[in-house]
């Protein structure tokens, strides 16, 4: 039997495997133009293309959906524990015994650049015994809609560390269909240019960041969260009300941890096929604060948190910077 034929694999990679004939040909094409030296050109030239399919993408993404009591959105900006807390929602809607050959099988993303599994309306809640299921969205608050009966999980990261999460991230994305290599300086440029497909740091920040006081939506850091894992499960699982005993509490914990998720890569890594001859993706790569000062030295650090620092003024939004990249707690009494 095909692999992917076999009822044991995830719909998520079944429907990556034989993914539509345009992006078999893009694949292709990467392929092909990597061969012929051109592959440099074309990666390149990803960061302003974003923009010419940005709008579309982020408008029709929910488009008549209106999320329910059921739905736990997990808001973040690329590579900022974004899999970590979808798989504490999930672990946690599941009482610690939550399965799945791939994240996505289970987490609906509606503005993801693949084919996943689970879908807004497949109705996978029921599935679980708290009636809860995650749902991931990297877009900024104004093209997410909100429901007073659903709940809304923003993660925060420093975003240098974001800066150097990406860099890794995209490398190993890239490399399962050409050799590219971006240096350091080059990638730091085109954060300062706001050219990176992942789009403003600043302005999916700053409209997550005026919601957070509202009843329904828990703002975290990642910071947090990585420093006091037990209590962080515990802080989610109260906001989703969900009372989980010390055997449940333990197995979210483990399947929330960085060893686990490491050993488990596969299941959370982007699930679209390398070419023949090259390796997947990375998803589950260090997890750990502190790796933009590992990435680049204190000048370009400055520069950065000038940028970003920025950027968060200009549009008019108070996040305490300083604290957020000194891993303190955003605001009193908030730990």
């Amino acid at each position: 039997m095909d692999d992917h034929q076999d009822p044991r694999i995830g719909l998520t990679a079944r429907r990556n495997a034989r993914s539509p004939l345009k992006t078999r040909i893009a694949a292709a094409s990467f392929g092909a133009l990597g061969a012929l030296g051109l592959g440099d050109a074309l990666a390149r030239g990803l960061g302003r293309a974003r923009r010419l399919w940005a709008p579309s993408w982020r408008t029709r993404a929910f488009a008549g959906y209106t999320p329910t009591s059921h739905d736990v959105l997990v808001c973040t900006y690329a590579k900022s524990g974004t899999n970590l807390l979808l798989q504490m929602v999930h672990q946690i809607a599941n009482l610690g015994a939550g399965d799945f050959e791939h994240i996505h099988d289970v987490a609906p993303w509606p503005d993801a650049p693949h084919p996943n599994g689970a879908t807004l309306d497949d109705g996978g809640w029921a599935r679980a015994p708290t009636g809860l299921r995650a749902i991931k969205t990297h877009l900024d608050a104004e093209h997410v809609p909100y429901s007073a009966d659903a709940r809304y999980i923003v993660v925060v990261r420093d975003p240098r560390d974001v800066v150097a999460s990406a860099y890794h991230f995209a490398a190993s994305v890239v490399h399962t269909l050409i050799d590219v290599r971006f240096e350091a300086d080059e990638w730091i440029e085109m954060v300062l240019e706001d050219r990176l497909v992942f789009g403003s740091w600043a302005a999916h920040t700053a409209s997550w960041w005026g919601l957070r006081r509202r009843p329904n939506v828990l703002l975290v850091t990642f910071a947090e969260v990585t420093r006091d894992l037990e209590g962080a499960v515990r802080r989610v699982a109260e906001f989703l009300g969900v009372r989980l005993d010390d055997e449940a509490r333990a197995r979210v914990v483990e399947r929330c941890s960085f060893p686990w998720m490491k050993a488990h890569d596969a299941a959370f890594r982007p699930p679209v096929p390398p070419l023949p001859g090259r390796s997947p993706a990375v998803m589950v790569r260090a997890g750990r604060v502190g790796d933009g000062a590992r990435f680049v030295d204190a000048e370009t650090r400055a520069r950065l948190d000038a940028f970003f620092a920025g950027e968060l003024r200009r549009l008019g939004c108070d996040l305490p910077y300083e604290r957020l990249i000194a891993g303190e707690p955003l605001e009193p009494g908030l730990a």
